[in-house]
C-alpha cells in the first residue's frame, strides 16, 4: 500500500515546519488537501513571539498528478506509487527600504528542494545582469524597456518545466519579462527529471511490419491466407493502439491542466494531433493493402 506524506517547508532552505503526517493510503483514493495560508510559529529565540510564515506553493511526487501547484486547495491523486506533498512557506518579515529587480531561483520539484544553481542563460539587456548573481536589475537607467530573463534550459541534467513568481512578471515559456523598476522578490524556475519513452502506440512496430508485407506482396503474383491475415491483425492493433495513445495523452492533460502555461497546452496539442495524423495515415495505408488483397 502507497504511503502519503504531507509536510511543510520553508522557502529556500527546505527545513521542516511542524505538522509533518505518515499514512498508508489505497491506491485510487483523491487525497484533499488545502494548505493554511499563513502559519503562526512560536519563535523559540524571543519566548512569547511568533513567526508568521505565508503559503508559497506545492510540489506533490509520486501523485499520478504530481508536479507543482500555486493553489492552497488541491486534489492528490494517489497512484500505485509513494506520495510526497509538500506545501511551501516563506517567512514575512516588517518591511524594509524600497527596492527593486527580479531575484531568481531554481527548484528541482524531482528532488523537492531549492538548488544552488542560478536559473539564468541569458538576460536583455544584457547589462542588467552579472552572470553568477541571482538577481537581475530592473532600474530604468538600466532597463527602460524592462528586462527579459531566460531560464536555463538543462540544469545538472534536469530539464526546465516552468516560471513560478510572485509579485508581478509575465511568462512565455523559458522567458520571464520584468517591467521597469517591478520588485519581484521570488522567480522560480521548476526543473525536473525526464524520461525519454517510445511513442505507447507502437506506430514504429505497424509501419515497419506494414513495409514488409508490402514489399512481400510486390514480389507475390496471389497472396495467400496468412498475408491477409496479418495485414488484419495490423489494422485492428493500429486501431486499438490508436486510442490507447490518445487516452494516455488525455489522461496526462487532465492530471496537469491547472499548472499547464499556455505554451506547454498548445504543444500537448500539436502532439496529439501529430499522433492522429500519422496512426491515421497507417490505418489508411493498411485498409488500402487490405481491399486489394481481398479483390
Amino acid at each position: 500500500m502507497p504511503i502519503y506524506r504531507v509536510r511543510k517547508k520553508k522557502f529556500t532552505s527546505g527545513d521542516a515546519l511542524p505538522g509533518e503526517s505518515t499514512t498508508p493510503t489505497p491506491g485510487g483514493v483523491v487525497a484533499k488537501e488545502d494548505a493554511d495560508p499563513y502559519l503562526a510559529i512560536p519563535d523559540l529565540a524571543n519566548p512569547g513571539d511568533f513567526l508568521t510564515y505565508s503559503f508559497l506553493f506545492w510540489n506533490i511526487t509520486g501523485a499520478s498528478n504530481a508536479g507543482i501547484h500555486s493553489t492552497e486547495a488541491v486534489n492528490i491523486q494517489i497512484g500505485t506509487k509513494d506520495v510526497d506533498a509538500t506545501s511551501w512557506y516563506v517567512k514575512v518579515g516588517v518591511s524594509g527600504p524600497i527596492w527593486t529587480g527580479v531575484f531568481t531561483h531554481a527548484f528541482s520539484e524531482t528532488q523537492d528542494k531549492f538548488l544552488l544553481d542560478i536559473p539564468i542563460a541569458s538576460v536583455n539587456p544584457a547589462a542588467a545582469w552579472t552572470p553568477g548573481n541571482n538577481k537581475v536589475e530592473t532600474e530604468a537607467q538600466i532597463a527602460p524597456s524592462g528586462v527579459d530573463i531566460f531560464a536555463d534550459p538543462d540544469i545538472s541534467g534536469e530539464k526546465f518545466d516552468l516560471w513560478l513568481t510572485f509579485s508581478g512578471g509575465t511568462v512565455t515559456g523559458v522567458k520571464l519579462h520584468a517591467d521597469t523598476n517591478a520588485a519581484i522578490w521570488a522567480a522560480i524556475a521548476n526543473y525536473k527529471q525526464t524520461e525519454d519513452v517510445l511513442p505507447p502506440w507502437g506506430l514504429f512496430e505497424v509501419w515497419d511490419e506494414l513495409q514488409e508485407i508490402r514489399d512481400r506482396l510486390s514480389l507475390v503474383a496471389d497472396p495467400g491466407p496468412e498475408d491477409l491475415w496479418r495485414i488484419r491483425k495490423l489494422l485492428d492493433r493500429a486501431q486499438i493502439e490508436e486510442s490507447l495513445g490518445l487516452e494516455d495523452e488525455l489522461t496526462r492533460v487532465v492530471s496537469n491542466l491547472d499548472r499547464m502555461t499556455q505554451m506547454q497546452m498548445r504543444g500537448s496539442l500539436a502532439a496529439i494531433k501529430a499522433q492522429q495524423v500519422r496512426l491515421d495515415a497507417a490505418m489508411k495505408m493498411l485498409e488500402e493493402t487490405l481491399n486489394k488483397m481481398s479483390k
